[in-house]
């Protein structure tokens, strides 16, 4: 066998121990999630809101303020769109990108007047394939949190929001993002308790290994232009 013949020989049996190899690896999804979360242990009892506000004091993710703002905010939101989507049975998740604001200062330099993130939407289930939008509850994921839940993507995660937290009506909303694990996969959660409500709104979506792994590289992609960093490095 001459040396180019052997060479083209040892790729072919490389190239099919890799298929077989990765044919293999991914014949069973669920057990590979089983096998990366069975090492996490049993997972806390649920806590209520009012407990968790005690251990995790809510984050700052505030609207755009003055009208300039608000039209920044509109126009950049408005150019196009695009979204990533989990239909379950026991409701939905709609996930879309919230661009940074930019104003303009002395000198006329334009820096940022309020970063980006991911706003996470959730809907209930009321029958076959169909969601009650219009009673959504939402979740803007800033920045920091996306690159925790990047950096940690086998721990489970909570975050805590108040809508209201620079208003005088501070604390009369409050929301909880949980990404929960589990042996049979993981869960993205939100709990909302409104002051003037007696009752906690509560959702709870199965995320299969795949959504969750499109959501960590959307997550990361989307990081520098949720800061603004595309636009200095960008500019002219």
């Amino acid at each position: 066998m001459t040396t180019s013949a052997a060479f083209s020989a040892g790729r072919l049996v490389a190239s099919g121990r890799f298929i077989r190899n990765h044919w293999a690896s991914c014949r069973n999804p669920h057990a590979r999630v089983s096998r990366l979360f069975s090492s996490q242990g049993d997972l806390p009892q649920p806590r209520s809101v009012d407990e968790l506000l005690q251990l995790h004091p809510p984050e700052p993710f505030s609207q755009p303020q003055s009208s300039q703002e608000r039209a920044e905010f509109a126009a950049l939101n408005q150019r196009y769109k695009a979204d990533l989507a989990i239909f379950k049975r026991s409701g939905a998740i709609n996930m879309n990108l919230i661009m940074p604001t930019w104003k303009t200062v002395t000198g006329g330099t334009r820096v940022r007047s309020r970063q980006g993130g991911l706003l996470i939407e959730f809907a209930r289930g009321t029958g076959e394939r169909t969601y009650d939008w219009e009673n959504k509850k939402t979740f803007a994921m800033s920045p920091v949190e996306l690159a925790t839940l990047l950096d940690e993507p086998t721990k489970p995660h909570e975050f805590i929001h108040d809508p209201n937290i620079n208003a005088s009506s501070r604390g009369s909303i409050i929301k909880v993002f949980q990404c929960t694990m589990a042996e049979r996969g993981l869960f993205f959660k939100l709990r909302v308790k409104e002051r003037d409500s007696t009752e906690e709104w509560s959702i709870s979506i199965p995320v299969s290994n795949g959504e969750y792994k499109l959501f960590q590289i959307i997550s990361a992609y989307t990081l520098p232009y949720l800061m603004g960093f595309d636009q200095v490095v960008n500019q002219k």
